[in-house]
């Protein structure tokens, strides 16, 4: 059985969903974090993904992201 990245976060949102699993600084220099459980995160990457479907951008076509 293969699994990829995506598979792999998945079973993990399905066993901990409410550990957290990103900590970030919201204003550096403040000290503001900002904190996301698995389950969040899953709700934003599927919200982020159901946004680019809607703009046309299917399986197998390149992105280009600038952070």
């Amino acid at each position: 059985m293969e699994y990829n990245l995506a598979d792999l976060f998945e079973s993990v949102v399905d066993v901990v969903p409410d550990r957290e699993a990103l900590v970030c600084l919201d204003l550096p220099g403040t000290g503001a974090e900002r904190r996301l459980t698995y389950a969040e995160l899953d709700a934003a990457a599927n919200r982020i993904a159901h946004h680019l479907i809607g703009a046309g951008i299917g399986p197998g076509e390149h992105l280009g992201l600038h952070l």
